[in-house]
């Protein structure tokens, strides 16, 4: 049998600590089995195969399992890995974050003009983006909260997708203030699993990436967190 803490690890290996735990609760919806305390070889077979079809960059995590597996899952069984979007660097008057092992790359530093887009006007409800066109999809709510924003600012989710903007800031996704909270309702696809960050707009146009490695968004009721 192998332990879920063992499977938590080894995707830690790849993501952060949240977006370890949420990649592992989409892999488990994807193969069709429980959360449970430890599974058999069978099952962590399956459970590979699944998140080679939701992940990316997995040949740390994958040799983690194999060491139990033996070699028994055969290389056309996992899907190919592709390359995802990365998140750009923090502003300038941020300093980028530490590099380690499993940090993802960061690209060139782009120039924050100020956009051309007039910012989001504050609504009375969230706006429900389509993040991607799916046979399954679920309605998330994301909800942000600890932001140091002044009135006029607007806070985005921008990440690897087109109604998140492609990485470019520009394009976001806006969110709806209510006081200290900021909310977002995404269709998201079942399998979903989108990296992004959250981006603070000043008025005067400059964008302030916030700090740490990039989130993962993943289909469920509620994603609640705060600005790092």
């Amino acid at each position: 049998m192998f332990a879920r803490a063992h499977l938590i690890a080894a995707l830690r290996l790849r993501y952060d600590h949240h977006s370890a735990q949420a990649v592992f609760e989409a892999a488990l919806a994807r193969c069709g089995l429980a959360d449970q305390p430890a599974y058999s070889l069978a099952e962590l077979a399956s459970f590979r195969m699944a998140l080679a079809k939701i992940g990316d960059r997995l040949d740390r995590v994958n040799a983690h399992i194999d060491e139990y597996l033996g070699g028994s899952v055969a290389p056309e069984a996992s899907a190919p890995q592709t390359t995802a979007h990365v998140a750009p660097p923090v502003a300038a008057e941020i300093a980028p974050p530490a590099a380690a092992p499993v940090a993802l790359p960061q690209p060139p530093p782009v120039a924050t003009p100020a956009p051309t887009a007039a910012a989001a006007p504050a609504a009375a409800t969230a706006p429900v983006v389509a993040v991607a066109p799916a046979t399954a999809v679920s309605e998330t709510t994301v909800v942000l909260t600890g932001v140091d924003a002044v009135a006029d600012d607007v806070v985005l989710l921008c990440g690897g997708s087109p109604a998140l903007g492609d990485w470019d800031p520009t394009n976001g996704c806006a969110m709806t203030r209510d006081a200290d909270r900021w909310t977002a309702k995404l269709q998201l696809p079942s399998d979903a699993a989108i990296e992004f960050k959250f981006v603070r707009r000043a008025p005067d146009g400059t964008f302030t990436w916030e700090r740490g490695d990039n989130r993962t968004l993943v289909a469920k009721p509620m994603f609640e967190t705060t600005w790092r």
